[in-house]
This record gives C-alpha cells, structure tokens and sequence, in this order.
C-alpha cells in the first residue's frame, strides 16, 4: 500500500476496504474469550498467517492491515460497538449513550468492569494494532525499506497506541506479542507509567527513522509530546512540541463505501442513534450545546433516543428525550484528526502554565486558536483570549486551557487524558484537583449514580494470558 500523504503538511492515511493483518494470531490470542481451538479454526481469509506475515514480499500487506487495525481502534465499528473515541468520549462528558445496553450506560455513569464488553473492543483493536505494527516494523528492519518513512509509521502506530492504552485504562496492561514466527510471548501487566515509557521508546524509534520527512517527524513529534505530558514531563513536552509547525495536520481516513471502514462515531451517533451529544453532564460537564461553539457542531434534534424492540427495557430508552447528532464528522468517509500543530501549542501552554509563565502560556493558547481558525469556517473564526479573559488564578487559568483543549480536540479521544491528569496528584505530575469538580457527577439523566472510576478497567479476556493478574490500582 503505497504511503498516502499530502506534501502540505496534512498528513493521512486510508484505511483500507480490505486489510490483510496479523489481527487473529498477533497479542490478542490471550484476549480471547472464546474457545481458542475453534478460534484458530474459523475461515477467514483476511488472516495472515505467520508464515505469510514473515515473507518479506507482503509487506503492503503487513503494513496496511497495522494502519486498518488502528483506524479501526480509533474510529471504527466494531460489533455494534464504537472504538476509542466513542468509548472515552462517553465514560467523560463528551457523550452519553442513548439506548437500553447496561454495558454502555454502566461506562457513562463511570462504573466500569472487567466483564463489561463496551470497553472490549477499544482495548483489543489497540492491542492488536501495537502486536501488528511492531512485527511489521521487525519485517522492514530485514528489506530495503528499512529506514524508510512508512518504518518510522509503524513505530509511531506503536506509539501510539501504547499511549492511548494507557491513557484509558487502569495500571496493569501487559504488552504481549506473537511474532512473526508464530510464538506467543506474554508480559504481566505494567503499570501506567511503563507503558507510556514504552510508548515514548517507540516515539523516539520513529523520529530516528523519519530522516527528513516531515509528516513522520511531526507525526510522532506530537506523540511523543503528549505521552511526556501525560507522565507529567511539562518541559520535556514542550521542548518536543515547539518543533511542530502550526499548519501540521495528521489525520485518520475512513471510507463511506464499506462498512467495516466507514467512520462508526458518524453511524453509531448519527445514523443508529445509539450514542448522543451533551450539554453540562453531571454538572461540571462542559457545555459543548448550549456554549454553540463553532468547534463542537451539533444537530438539531433528530427524533427521540434509540429505543429498537428487544434492546433493553422502554425506560432505558428514555423515548421523551430527543437526540442529538454531532456534525464535526458529517459523514460516513469523514477523517479523524489524530495529531496536529494546534495540539502542540496547547501542550506548550500547558508547561507554561505549569510554571507559571502566564505570558507565554496566553500567547500558546491564542496560537492553538489561530491554527484552529485556518480549518474553521469564515463564520465560525476564533477571536485571540485576553488576559483578563483567561482567569486570575491558575487554577482559573487551568480550566481555560482544559475548555480550550476539550472543545479544539472534542470526540478525538483526549478528553480522557486530559481528565485523568487533571485530578492525578500534583506530587505524580498532575494538577491535584477533585475530581467531585471537574467530572460529571450526581445522578445521570435515568437517575443513577455516577460513579468515582476515572480509568476504564482492563477486560477479563486478559486474564487468559498466564501472566496477567488484574488492574494494579484505578488510580489517575
């Protein structure tokens, strides 16, 4: 698959209609629930075996289906599921479900668990993306395209999703892999802090393997800046963020002509109303409606919530309520931003914030704005926030910088990050607030509890992997 990416800085891929990868044979034979014997057995020619995958002649299809399994985490559909976005968008205060399935409702009111299936999906396409993208990096290492642009991708992939894993989920997550040759390697859980380490290994693989092309260098530039912010690294975030141009965009393609590659956060949302947006949820949930920022386009109300027959009780429904869409991704082929100079800046004024360099940390977030306005419509353009404007405070100064980023980076799978961070201790790299002040709390709209979780717990289809032995804490 020849690599897709535009010369003006925008890069992207597409995710393929139909992509060969490791996916049934790679890390996830520990995730499996099912019988694993007549899991092997199941005919499905978009299987690469470990045989094929070691050829060195398939490396379009290597290197596609480790795209395809990341995309998919991402954005796409799976078993009626949504991925990432969708996932984390819903346990924060981006989304709320709208039908009568117990398992996502149980990840809006944040009362994750390991049997919950919602948050399967997600954990395992990630993991499958990793155990792909890291044995196809192994396979370029042995060819002539060793070194090459779509070499440091696949780090990046790696990266990426190692971070995204840890991001979301409690401490514990194992890095297991089946390599090309077929042996299943298993790792116990490791905590947060190693995982994002990991991820920041693989960030600095793919730089040195980017040489001059600056979509990968800035591809992972990004990432690896946020997997430092994350770790609570501020200055070493920023020195790595400041390389990014403003007008960097990356983004994840998705294609409306196949349902196993269209954008599930526009069909599971818009089309089967299955999820939904929303206004000020649980109280400090943002006002992403009612604030009619052009960052968070919204439709009108679009009938009342998904209430199919068989699905789950009338009540769970709730049929009085309307619906809303989201317009930020109006169709089935619409991209997913994944990394871009506007997140760079935010990611400079975070550090700056953190020392309390109220100038700098003013003017990073009115780059971020002004990178915003360049995909923004005519209408819809940002005007620069002023000092007055930004709160006396800094934690006043915080919750402008976490609105700033909540409505640039809405339903793109930050917002968990950025939460957990928040209200991890200032002693561990974080902000050190109460999460009673910043996350949806009381009672949601069937009068349930909220919950306290602020990570989603690792599914128990790991623990078939030998060495796992459940989350290490739910810390943030």
């Amino acid at each position: 698959m020849p690599n897709n990416f535009a010369t003006s800085g925008r890069g992207r891929w597409l995710l393929p209609r139909r992509a060969l990868g490791m996916a049934a044979v790679a890390a996830v034979l520990p995730l499996a629930a099912c019988n694993l014997d007549e899991a092997l057995s199941i005919d499905d020619p978009f299987i690469v075996t470990p045989g094929t995958a070691s050829d060195t002649t398939n490396l379009p299809n290597t290197y596609a289906g480790a795209r395809a399994r990341f995309a998919t985490a991402i954005g796409g559909r799976q078993n009626q599921e949504g991925g990432y976005v969708l996932q984390t968008g819903t346990f924060t205060d981006e989304l709320v479900d709208s039908d009568g399935f117990g398992t996502r409702q149980a990840i809006d009111r944040r009362r994750p668990s390991e049997t919950n299936a919602a948050s399967l999906d997600p954990y395992t396409y990630l993991q499958r993306a990793r155990a792909e993208a890291v044995n196809a990096a192994a396979l370029f290492a042995s060819t002539s395209q060793a070194g090459s642009p779509q070499h440091a991708n696949l780090y990046s992939i790696v990266g990426y999703s190692e971070l995204m894993l840890a991001e979301a989920f409690c401490s514990g997550i194992p890095l297991s892999i089946v390599d090309n040759e077929g042996a299943f390697q298993p790792t116990a859980g490791l905590t947060t802090n190693a995982v994002v380490d990991s991820a920041i290994a693989a960030f600095d693989k793919a730089l040195s393997l980017a040489g001059s092309d600056a979509t990968e260098l800035n591809f992972a530039r990004v990432g690896k800046a946020r997997a430092l912010l994350f770790k609570g690294d501020y200055a070493g975030a920023a020195t790595v963020a400041s390389a990014v141009p403003d007008n960097f965009r990356y983004f994840i393609e998705y294609d409306a002509g196949a349902q196993d590659a269209q954008n599930a956060v526009t069909e599971l949302l818009n089309q089967e109303r299955r999820w939904s947006t929303v206004d000020k949820e649980g109280t400090n949930g943002l006002d992403y409606m009612s604030s009619h920022d052009p960052r968070t386009p919204w439709g009108t109300a679009t009938g009342t919530l998904y209430a199919p027959a068989g699905d789950g009780p009338a009540a769970d429904a709730l049929p009085g309520l309307p619906h809303y869409s989201q317009l930020k991704y109006p169709s089935l082929g619409s991209d997913i931003p994944l990394a871009s100079g506007m997140e760079a800046r935010y990611i400079q004024a975070e550090a700056a914030l953190r020392a309390s360099n109220v100038p700098l940390f003013l003017s990073m977030l009115n780059a971020a704005r002004a990178a915003n306005n360049q995909v923004l419509p005519a209408t819809g353009q940002l005007s620069a926030l002023t000092l007055a404007g930004i709160g006396a405070t800094q934690v006043e100064q915080l919750r402008t910088l976490m609105r700033e980023r909540a409505f640039s980076l809405w339903l793109t799978g930050h917002r968990l990050g950025d939460l957990r961070r928040v209200v991890r201790p200032t002693a561990q790299g974080g902000w050190g607030q109460s999460q009673a002040n910043w996350w949806p709390v009381g009672t949601d709209r069937r009068g349930d509890a909220y919950g306290t979780d602020v990570v989603l717990t690792i599914p128990q289809e790991e623990r078939n992997n030998p060495l796992f032995t459940g989350c290490l804490d739910m810390n943030p």
